[in-house]
């Protein structure tokens, strides 16, 4: 019986190569594929054995073509990575010694915490004081302008500037406008800086008590260094959002009624 069964199977035939299996195949494959006139929506194309045998040869000389790294670059690389990571430190405000160090620590730990004295009283009596010596020297220019109008030999300096090494030329003017320069620097200066300044805004009313209670519970400083901390009204941030963020902060009731409460109870379950 097991004779006859071999006579039914068809002869293989052993020396076909892949090319030829392909081949055959595309030819079926041919046969079996309806002409565009004969396909309909339903009609599914498959990729051809050669088109398959085209793509892995193509894979597998895209992986071979790859440089690939050994074990050991990798170990290598992963222990320098993690000795990287080790040198890494995050400061603690608790890590510094009491006093002044903690205290700067504290005050840069955080946005909400860096607020300074803005000092806003006296840098406007400074700017008072310049104003009312560039007046005076304005006054005296004014004058002496009307006096070279009146005296014709002094009129040149209404209309000149004074040379250099000239020893001819009356001074007085001159001395006088280069004091005028100076102070106008000063002023200007000085203006400029205090603008910046009060312009970053002042802090919240909730990051204000959270930086006196801080001062208060951990007494940094010593009585009579922390007087500055009481002027809350002079205090300006030191960085963060600009005056009209703050203002968006503080109308938005809702939003600041809750932060209020988290700062006067902190171990409130809405504090996550």
């Amino acid at each position: 019986m097991g004779s006859e069964i071999r006579k039914r199977l068809p002869q293989l035939q052993p020396s076909k190569n892949i090319e030829q299996l392909a081949e055959s195949s595309v030819a079926s494959e041919t046969e079996l594929t309806p002409t565009s006139s004969e396909a309909t929506e339903d009609t599914q194309v498959f990729p051809s054995l050669w088109d398959m045998i085209k793509l892995q040869n193509f894979f597998r000389n895209a992986k071979s073509a790859t440089p690939s790294r050994s074990e050991d670059e990798k170990d290598a690389e992963t222990v320098g990575l993690k000795d990287e990571y080790d040198e890494i430190r995050h400061e603690k405000v608790e890590d510094f010694p009491k006093g002044f160090p903690r205290f700067a620590a504290m005050v840069s730990s955080s946005d909400d915490l860096s607020m300074f004295r803005g000092f806003k009283r006296s840098h406007a009596r400074i700017l008072l004081h310049l104003e009312v010596q560039i007046s005076e020297l304005e006054k005296e220019l004014d004058k002496l302008d009307k006096e070279d109008v009146a005296n014709p030999a002094m009129r040149y300096r209404l209309t000149k500037t004074k040379p250099k090494h000239d020893e001819n030329w009356d001074p007085k003017q001159y001395n006088l406008m280069e004091q005028l320069c100076q102070k106008l620097k000063e002023y200007d200066d000085f203006f400029l800086k205090n603008s910046l300044i009060q312009g970053h805004g002042t802090p919240l009313d909730r990051n204000y008590r959270s930086f006196c209670n801080w001062n208060y519970t951990k007494e940094e400083l010593s009585p009579g260094y922390r007087d500055f901390i009481f002027q809350k009204d002079d205090f300006v941030c030191g960085v963060g959002a600009t005056e009209s963020n703050r203002r968006t902060e503080r109308n938005n009731y809702f939003l600041e009624l809750i932060r209020t409460f988290l700062v006067k109870w902190p171990n409130s379950p809405l504090k996550v």
